[in-house]
């Protein structure tokens, strides 16, 4: 091998060390957050059926769906951009911080006008006008603290977001079970959202002065370039957000708010579980971009692994929780909720495709073909209307629950697009190797379900220990984890027990 050669090889693998570390670093610092995060989470998902009842968290859940559509309007796709950007050149990347805060507060007042003009034409009742103003501001104190966290994620920083963002979320629980337990309403918790996020605003701004100014000087190219740079991103987003959040807002128009209140709760219990693919995401998305420009090759390795390791997890958790949904539900929610358990159920067997779409749409990002995501999750969201009036008004005449059928267009729209996804734009997964991998999981998982099924009427301990104690035996036999995907797992394992109990501000 000549000498060029060897520094070749030597490059490539100090690139990889390099991404490895990173990686380690911040998923080490991001672990423990996240699990508190969800915990936290967790306990408000089960507290707001409880006191609310499902029309008060049916009325709750349509104010922050119409706000989440609002809010991708209002990002305008700056986000990723600023993230990817910050990532490659830092230096560029400081001076859009500022000017991105500008052009949200722009959008944002734009936004406000065209909710005050859906609030006039839809006739919503007097408290739902005044759910949908306070819950308005609390996005704003939300949109404004994104651009810091993205500004973090570009510089793979992840502690100082992890600290704002628990912070703020241990505040927004106690405000809340406050808020719930002296016989507070949605008007009340909608309150307590907006004081957490002007803390959460509040921590992050500081955070990022310890490293930078925030300049608001004219950017090289004017706001203009920003904001093309950034449509492609936009355009993206949107899509996803109306594909995540129109399904409450049709549903709402086909089923009664009891029924609502039902596919909320499932949907809100999902959701927090994506705190998995979530954190390796955010950690993943600023590598992703920063090796599709210096090696490839070296981000084929690590989409592999979060393939992996993605499709053990949604496997084990999704078929883990579909098989306890009713008792659960009646467990968490009271019995008010039973039949809100059918609907946890169909959604958790979704959650496998929903961590792989999480996965593939960020490789979508950082390789450029974010306009091919775009119009795949775009088909997604006709399929799920198309499915949501056709197939939930025969479910609610004839079975009583049409929320169940919002679930169940979920399952088709994700395995549509996680076949189609990973034959575009990921065809080295394609493979007999994959497949057989992918198999295996399966089998795994179908045990898992069929043992923690039979035994869901005893307390949900059994079938829990009993599922898990199957599906590890089973993994284990069948080896479904390679050596590498246990050299990871180790390697993260030993950085979260080493976690300093703050981030240093010359972190990074």
């Amino acid at each position: 091998m000549t000498e060029p050669d060897v520094a070749a090889d030597e490059g490539a693998d100090a690139e990889q060390s390099g991404a490895r570390h990173s990686i380690g670093r911040n998923l080490a610092a991001m672990a423990s957050s996240q699990v508190l995060n969800w915990i936290l989470g967790t306990v408000l998902v089960l507290a707001y059926p409880r006191f609310l009842g499902p029309d008060g968290v049916g009325r709750l859940q349509l104010a922050f769906s119409l706000w989440l559509i609002a809010q991708v309007c209002v990002n305008l796709g700056t986000g990723t951009y600023l993230v990817l950007e910050m990532a490659r050149d830092r230096a560029r990347g400081v001076t859009l911080v500022g000017p991105i805060l500008l052009i949200r507060l722009a959008a944002f007042a734009v936004a406000s006008l065209g909710m005050a003009g859906y609030v006039l034409v839809a006739g919503l009742d007097r408290e739902m006008v005044a759910l949908v103003a306070i819950t308005g501001l609390a996005m704003l104190l939300t949109i404004l603290q994104e651009v810091f966290g993205s500004a973090f994620s570009g510089m793979e920083q992840m502690s100082y977001s992890s600290i704002a963002f628990v912070t703020s979320k241990i505040v927004l629980t106690g405000l809340v079970l406050a808020v719930l337990f002296a016989g507070g309403g949605v008007i009340e918790i909608a309150w307590t959202t907006t004081v957490s996020g002007l803390l959460g605003l509040g921590l992050f701004a500081l955070f990022y002065r310890r490293q930078h100014r925030v300049t608001f000087a004219r950017p090289d190219g004017g706001y203009g370039l920003i904001v093309r740079a950034s449509s492609s991103y936009m355009v993206g987003s949107i899509i996803l957000v109306v594909y995540l959040q129109i399904d409450v807002v049709v549903m709402s128009m086909l089923i009664d708010d009891a029924a609502l209140g039902w596919y909320a709760s499932a949907d809100t219990l999902i959701h927090s579980l994506l705190f998995i693919p979530a954190m390796l995401m955010g950690v993943l998305f600023p590598v992703m971009g920063r090796l599709h420009t210096t090696d490839a090759e070296a981000g084929k390795v690590i989409v592999h692994r979060a393939f992996s390791l993605l499709t053990i997890a949604g496997v084990a958790v999704g078929f883990g929780a579909a098989a306890i949904g009713e008792p659960f539900a009646v467990l968490m929610f009271g019995e008010d909720f039973r039949r809100g358990g059918h609907v946890l159920s169909v959604f958790a067997m979704s959650l496998p495709l929903i961590f792989l779409t999480m996965l593939l749409g960020q490789v979508a990002y950082t390789s450029g073909r974010e306009k091919f995501w775009s119009k795949l999750m775009a088909i997604g969201v006709v399929m799920s209307v198309a499915f949501d009036f056709a197939v939930v008004p025969v479910f609610d005449r004839e079975v009583g629950n049409g929320a169940v059928a919002g679930a169940l267009g979920y399952f088709v729209t994700e395995s549509f697009m996680v076949v189609v996804a990973v034959r575009r734009i990921t065809p080295e997964l394609f493979s007999s190797e994959t497949l057989v991998r992918i198999s295996k999981i399966l089998v795994a998982g179908t045990a898992m379900f069929l043992v923690a099924w039979r035994l869901s009427e005893y307390v949900l301990l059994v079938p829990i220990a009993a599922g898990a104690g199957v599906f590890v035996t089973l993994a284990l036999a069948l080896r479904v984890l390679t050596d590498s995907d246990r050299e990871l797992l180790a390697t993260l394992g030993r950085r979260i027990r080493r976690l300093p109990p703050a981030p240093d501000a010359t972190d990074g």
